[in-house]
């Protein structure tokens, strides 16, 4: 069984419709995840029934508002999200990590730039 699970694996790596999603842009990342639908099971249609606007909070978590970052986080550990809107928020929270990670230390370098020479 693990054999067929590792060439499984192989198969699908190798195949190149694998990618690696953190060769893009964590901005790319968010933008895709912002541009798809609010369809039934989506992480919009699921927040929507919890009375939560993810779009919103998604989009002002992506241009770096700390309140939005906050909030979603928040609403993340409600548990009420399951399937495609579980993994979709998952995916969105990786990459505001990667670009709120990034920009702090962008801000640190310029700040203590003198340091690093």
């Amino acid at each position: 069984m693990r054999c067929m699970i590792f060439l499984c694996f192989l198969f699908f790596c190798l195949d190149g419709r694998a990618k690696d999603p953190l060769a893009r842009k964590p901005e790319s990342m968010l933008a895709e995840i912002l541009s798809e639908p609010a369809e039934v099971g989506s992480v919009f249609a699921q927040a929507k029934l919890d009375g939560v606007n993810y779009r919103k909070l998604l989009a002002g978590a992506t241009r770096l508002n700390r309140k939005d970052l906050a909030a979603i986080f928040l609403y993340s550990g409600t548990n009420k999200l399951q399937g495609e809107g579980a993994e979709t928020n998952i995916a969105g929270l990786r990459e505001l990590l990667r670009l709120w990670g990034i920009t702090i230390l962008r801000t640190f370098y310029d700040r203590y730039r003198s340091m690093f020479k």
